[in-house]
């Protein structure tokens, strides 16, 4: 018998990024996530440096109160140069007793 250990990693996520993978940092900021795509970025290099291999996963949610073609497209763009092995996708949904659920341009 033999053992695989696994190391595991977690980057702060956006829109979804859980971390989830956010490419414009004014819908990550309304969203507070509390982190640019830069930073999330420099994550996931700094996580390849030491761990080639490494299987990489993220959200992304699309769709926020206000973003433009031009937002969704950033995070296209990052979702891409990244590189994922797996993305959860989700379009934007109002929950409950948050800022964004009141927000025109639903």
């Amino acid at each position: 018998m033999t053992t695989t250990v696994c190391a595991s990693w977690e980057a702060p996520r956006t829109g979804a990024p859980g971390a989830d993978a956010g490419g414009d940092n004014d819908i990550l900021r309304e969203m507070k996530r509390g982190y640019t795509h830069e930073r999330y970025r420099r994550i996931i290099d700094t996580i390849r440096h030491y761990d080639p291999e490494a299987a990489v996963s993220g959200d992304a949610i699309v769709g926020f109160p206000g973003e433009t073609e031009e937002q969704f497209q950033r995070t296209m763009h990052l979702v891409q140069e990244i590189g994922f092995d797996v993305v959860n996708t989700a379009a934007y949904s109002p929950r409950p007793f948050t800022e964004a659920a009141v927000w025109e341009d639903q």
